[in-house]
């Protein structure tokens, strides 16, 4: 049995550029086509990052 899966991204430049509804109204779309969807956002943690300064014998906060 061979096991095929098809992916399908949304981008957009700017937040608030309507993803997310894009993203919704796709999928309910594709549920109502009997098609099985897996919405997934990811969450931007590049503000809240911090550098670790690491030495061969620790991982200390700099």
């Amino acid at each position: 049995m061979q096991l095929t899966t098809q992916a399908l991204m949304v981008q957009g430049t700017t937040s608030d550029a309507g993803k997310s509804v894009l993203t919704a109204g796709l999928c309910r779309v594709l549920a109502r086509k009997c098609i099985k969807v897996a919405p997934f956002k990811s969450q931007n943690v590049a503000a809240v990052s911090i550098a670790l300064h690491r030495t061969p014998f620790s991982y200390n906060y700099c």
